[in-house]
């Protein structure tokens, strides 16, 4: 799968402020410091076909009814940190959600191996053996 540019999408993303609910006291009642992102995956000139049924799969208990991703920072008390936060969560999901682990291989134990789970297991086998009672 081919890497995207994150700063192409940042034309797409809606941006909305509001009052925060964190910490900081009466600047949180005076001021607007939360930031919400809304990106719309369906409506997305960025990615090709693949990677939208990619992110609309991995991320469908995240979206909204409408397709939309959200992404909320209200941790600061800087409305430039809470974006900056809120830019940086949205695009570590986007990445986490389009990288494709490589299939497994299925190996075979080795020759080796196996004479030493054999080993062991016989060894086991004995010791247990050891605390049996004696017959005369």
């Amino acid at each position: 799968m081919t890497p995207i540019d994150l700063n192409l999408i940042r034309p797409e993303i809606h941006l909305q402020v509001q009052r925060s609910r964190g910490p900081g006291g009466q600047n949180v009642n005076k001021r607007n410091t939360s930031v919400q992102i809304w990106w719309s995956i369906q409506d997305s000139f960025v990615l090709n076909d693949e990677q939208k049924i990619l992110l609309l799969s991995k991320l469908a208990n995240q979206l909204t009814q409408e397709g939309f991703l959200i992404v909320r920072a209200d941790s600061h008390r800087d409305l430039e940190m809470n974006k900056k936060e809120a830019f940086s969560r949205l695009f570590s999901t986007i990445q986490k959600a389009l990288h494709v682990d490589k299939p497994r291989k299925k190996t075979k134990p080795s020759y080796s191996s196996k004479l030493k789970a054999k080993k062991t297991k016989e060894s086991r086998s004995e010791k247990k053996s050891l605390r049996r009672k004696v017959n005369w």
